[in-house]
C-alpha cells in the first residue's frame, strides 16, 4: 500500500473520516534495475494553483520517498489524476553493515514560495501566479523548481550536499552509490561513523515582499551539517521586482547553526517547521543523535527570524 494515496472527507455527524477514493501513485523505473521501484508517497499538501481556466482550484503536491514530487488533481474523477511529476535521480544501494547506509535522494518535505502574478492579454488574459517549490532530497541537498505552470514544472536551481560513491570492503559488490563519503579525505573511501555528509530532511521558506529587494529565506535541516538559513533575497526573483532581467545566481548567503549538544551528545538536525507570529517567523527544528538509533536522545530548538513571514 506504499503507492496509494487515500482521499477521505470528514463527516460531522459521525465525527469520522469517510473513505471516498484512492489514487495509485505511478511506479518508477531506474536504469540499473529491471523491476519498478515503489514511489512510497509521503506527505501531501493542498495548493490553490491558478493557471488560466485550466487549473483554477486546489491541486495537491505529494512528496515521494523514491519518486520526487507528484502534482495531482484531488477533484477529478478520472483514473489518472497526475498533472506532472518532478522526478529525481536517486536509487542507490541499501546498507550492508552497521556503519554504512545507502540510497541517494529520498524526498520527504517540501515548501512553496508564493510570488507575484502575471496576466497575458494576448492569451485570453490568462493569469499565472508565480510559485517556487523547494524540496529536500536527503543526501543530495535541495532542489528549487518553478511550478507556476503546474503541468510543466521548470528546474531552477539545486544546492548539493556531499554525495559520492563509497567502496565496500566486505565480500560482495565492490562499488555502490552512497551518500556517505569521508568528509575529511578527498579520496573515495569508506566513511567513518560520525563523518557522514549532510542528510537534508526538513525544509521551510519565508519571505517579505515589501522589502527592496524582497527578503527570501529558506531553512534547511541537514543532519550533521546542522540548521542552515539560505538568504536568496538577491538570488531569486519570484515577485517580479528585478526590472533589469539579470540573474544573480552567485548572490546568496548561508548562515549555519551546527553546534547543538544534549548532554555529551552532538545532535543532528532532522525535521523543521515554521510558525509566524506578527511579522516574525519562528523556526522549530528537531534534532537526534543518530538516524539509526530510535532510542537515542532527541532535542528541539526554536530560532527567531525577525521581519520575515511564512505562509
Amino acid at each position: 500500500m506504499q503507492n496509494v494515496i487515500l482521499l477521505a472527507s470528514f463527516d460531522s455527524d459521525s465525527s469520522r473520516f469517510d473513505d471516498e477514493s484512492t489514487f495509485n501513485v505511478p511506479y518508477l523505473y531506474y536504469g540499473a534495475r529491471h523491476e519498478p521501484s515503489e514511489a512510497r508517497a509521503w506527505v501531501t499538501y493542498v495548493q490553490r494553483f491558478r493557471y488560466g481556466s485550466e487549473f483554477n482550484g486546489p491541486l495537491c503536491y505529494t512528496t515521494n520517498h523514491n519518486g520526487g514530487v507528484l502534482i495531482w488533481d484531488p477533484v477529478t474523477n478520472s483514473i489518472d489524476r497526475t498533472i506532472s511529476r518532478i522526478a529525481v535521480s536517486q536509487y542507490g544501494g541499501w546498507e550492508y553493515d552497521s556503519l554504512v547506509h545507502g540510497e541517494l535522494g529520498d524526498v520527504h518535505r517540501a515548501a512553496i514560495l508564493e510570488g507575484g502574478s502575471s496576466t497575458f492579454s494576448d492569451l485570453d488574459t490568462i493569469q499565472v501566479d508565480c510559485r517556487l517549490l523547494f524540496f529536500s532530497n536527503r543526501t543530495m541537498g535541495f532542489i528549487v523548481s518553478d511550478v507556476s505552470k503546474p503541468d510543466a514544472p521548470q528546474h531552477v536551481w539545486q544546492w548539493d550536499c556531499d554525495t559520492r560513491p563509497c567502496e565496500d570492503n566486505t565480500p560482495g559488490p565492490d562499488w555502490d552509490w552512497h551518500g556517505a563519503g569521508d568528509v575529511d579525505d578527498d579520496a573515495i573511501s569508506q566513511a567513518a561513523m560520525g563523518s557522514f555528509p549532510g542528510e537534508t530532511f526538513g525544509i521551510g521558506v519565508a519571505s517579505n515582499s515589501s522589502d527592496d529587494p524582497p527578503t527570501i529565506h529558506v531553512y534547511l535541516a541537514g543532519g550533521v551539517d546542522g540548521l542552515r538559513l539560505f538568504d536568496f533575497s538577491e538570488f531569486l526573483d519570484p515577485f517580479g521586482e528585478d526590472t533589469t532581467g539579470d540573474s544573480n545566481y552567485d548572490d546568496f548567503s548561508i548562515d549555519i547553526y551546527d553546534s547543538y549538544v544534549v548532554g555529551l551528545d552532538e545532535m543532528q538536525a532532522f525535521d523543521l517547521q515554521t510558525f509566524t507570529e506578527g511579522d516574525d517567523t519562528y523556526v522549530f527544528t528537531s534534532w537526534r543523535k543518530n538516524r539509526k538509533d530510535p532510542l537515542g536522545p532527541l532535542g528541539l530548538t526554536v530560532h527567531l527570524d525577525e521581519d520575515v513571514v511564512c505562509d
